[in-house]
């Protein structure tokens, strides 16, 4: 069918290197594409509402994200999904462009021909013959025709009008019983490479029984969007899983679906709490860790406290509601220990890479500590959310607290070293901790270039 696709967009665009296509892989079982007309051969809109009762995938020819107002102005599909919304979306409608990239078992193309009758007026047999500059509306037309008829991996099935039929598939038709294969033999015929193109032209037959709708795809249909829905980061794909796992009776595996779709909305402490109720315990402290949810991750080392020990420090200090001097002291000395393992490396070179395994996307740390210093932002920002933090606690303790020499030097050099590991805008109170320790040396360089600048 798709190679048909092919010939009609070679004749109707004239683009002579347009070529049939190998199918990368025999399918085994693979039925011949059949089509439905709505009024012909007794086929109609009850026929088709008892044959759908295990959620078959459409297709529908309107532009992304127009599903909705589809369904909404059909009134085959409105009176299937009354209910339809943007927050209740039904899991098996999508458009060409939703549903590319993607495989199912069966697929429905959905009134195709009917919108190209809407949009054009004119039969394909037509806009072959017309020696002229097409539209783009109608190039892009044929580009989502491709994209949908593509989609079915075993079973295609047309569900169209009399005006779909007649303007554009009565030239797919290949049953020899009807005249409208002459249509088919007349697009052939026009191809100057007809004997390429034969051997690949597969076309519809007229359908007699809708049976193959009632096989069950739905297990097979929710995993397809769950895998497309978690490598595409892509929230809908999702929560259509999640739809169709829940018809089935698998609460836990729409509950880690809407976990992942809760993730990629970037509500991650919504969807740190469902990832631990589903004991996915590292994929929930990573979204606490990327919402820079501190008391959810605190919870969750109470719960774990021998795990990812190298961030804990940061956590309880960001989650201390009172940061007395105390606690901030005891954040220094985890901040001296990240930066004397730091100085050991070559500072032109720091990356996550020389702390923890080759997947940096999904973990942190192997146990020791780093600043996040020229890595990922979203691993960058916790810490510098924290180190945002300790700066604006010392700058209170200035106000506050009569501090000995020592411990106003230790702050300093902190700071300074937390400046050059590229946490910008700490030399200021770096230099005033430096001048309150009577370290004019350093202070004083530092303030003045401040001055300066």
């Amino acid at each position: 069918m798709t190679n048909l696709i092919h010939l009609w967009r070679h004749l109707v665009f004239k683009i002579p290197q347009l070529k049939p296509q190998e199918a990368w892989q025999p399918i085994a079982n693979a039925r011949h594409p059949q089509k439905f007309i709505f009024g012909q051969r007794n086929f109609s809109v009850n026929d088709l509402k008892r044959h759908i009762e295990k959620s078959p995938i459409f297709i529908v020819p309107c532009e992304a994200h127009g599903e909705l107002k589809y369904i909404k102005n059909d009134e085959f599909l409105s009176s299937l999904y009354p209910l339809a919304s943007e927050t209740n979306p039904p899991k098996n409608v999508l458009s060409a462009i939703q549903a590319k990239g993607l495989e199912f078992p069966l697929v429905i193309l959905y009134k195709f021909g009917e919108q190209f009758a809407k949009e054009f007026g004119r039969s394909l047999w037509d806009y072959i013959n017309l020696d002229q500059e097409h539209p783009l509306e109608l190039e892009y037309f044929f580009n989502k025709l491709y994209v949908a008829a593509s989609r079915g991996i075993t079973n295609l099935i047309v569900i169209d009008t009399e005006a779909g039929d007649r303007l554009l598939w009565q030239y797919a038709t290949t049953d020899s019983l009807h005249q409208s294969a002459y249509q088919l033999e007349q697009c052939l015929a026009a191809s100057d490479d007809r004997q390429i193109w034969y051997g690949y032209i597969g076309g519809l037959n007229w359908g007699d029984s809708l049976e193959n709708l009632d096989l069950d795809h739905r297990e097979l249909q929710a995993q397809e969007f769950e895998e497309n829905g978690r490598m595409q980061k892509d929230p809908v794909s999702l929560r259509r899983a999640k739809q169709f796992y829940l018809e089935l009776g698998k609460e836990q595996e729409a509950l880690l679906c809407e976990a992942w779709a809760l993730r990629f909305d970037r509500r991650f402490r919504e969807a740190g709490l469902l990832f631990y109720r589903r004991g996915e315990n590292d994929a929930a402290w990573e979204c606490f860790w990327h919402g820079l949810c501190w008391q959810a991750l605190l919870n969750w080392y109470h719960q774990f406290p021998e795990s990812r020990p190298a961030e804990r420090p940061l956590v309880e200090f960001m989650a201390t509601p009172t940061k007395t001097l105390a606690v901030v002291f005891a954040f220094t000395l985890f901040l001296e220990e990240v930066l004397a393992q730091k100085s050991t490396t070559d500072p032109g070179k720091v990356s996550l890479s020389n702390y923890v395994g080759s997947n940096a996307s999904t973990q942190y740390s192997s146990g020791r500590p780093h600043l996040g210093s020229r890595t990922p932002d979203h691993n960058r920002k916790p810490w510098k959310a924290a180190i945002s933090e300790y700066a604006s606690r010392i700058k209170r303790l200035m106000a506050e607290k009569r501090l000995s020499l020592p411990v106003w030097q230790r702050f300093g050099d902190v700071l300074e070293a937390l400046d050059e590991a590229k946490y910008d805008g700490l030399l200021d109170i770096a230099g005033e901790c430096f001048y309150r320790a009577k370290n004019l040396r350093r202070g004083g360089p530092l303030l003045a270039a401040l001055w300066v600048y």
